[in-house]
């Protein structure tokens, strides 16, 4: 009776330390050309949706900002409050809707624009 009680309070510790550490999905694993539907998947639904945004960028920390001539037609945005850090990922969208643009900014990121 004794090793029952120990197991299942084993057990529940073991939850709720899996629940609590549980870390949220790495938005840098998406890959250029990567279907929409592995975004979502992977990461699920965008807090906010835009519509043809002004530049393409790629990387945790871009230093260089394209500016977006058509090419990416609608990102995805997930900001800081699902994640630590104070940070936001942006994926951007081709009119295939495979990925075109993948990158996080943060409050120290500070990329300069390039038209290309």
């Amino acid at each position: 009776m004794k090793r029952t009680k120990y197991t299942l309070v084993g057990i529940l510790i073991l939850l709720l330390a899996l629940t609590f550490f549980r870390s949220y999905p790495d938005p840098s694993t998406i890959q250029r050309g990567d279907p929409e539907s592995r975004v979502l998947k992977l990461i699920g639904r965008p807090d906010q949706i835009d519509f043809s945004p002004p530049y393409i960028l790629w990387g945790k920390d871009p230093v260089v900002r394209h500016i977006n001539s058509g090419e990416c037609i609608r990102e995805f945005t997930y900001n800081a409050s699902r994640r630590s850090g104070g940070e936001s990922w942006h994926i951007g969208f081709d009119a295939h809707s495979n990925v075109i643009s993948n990158f996080r900014l943060t409050s120290s990121t500070h990329p300069i624009f390039t038209s290309k």
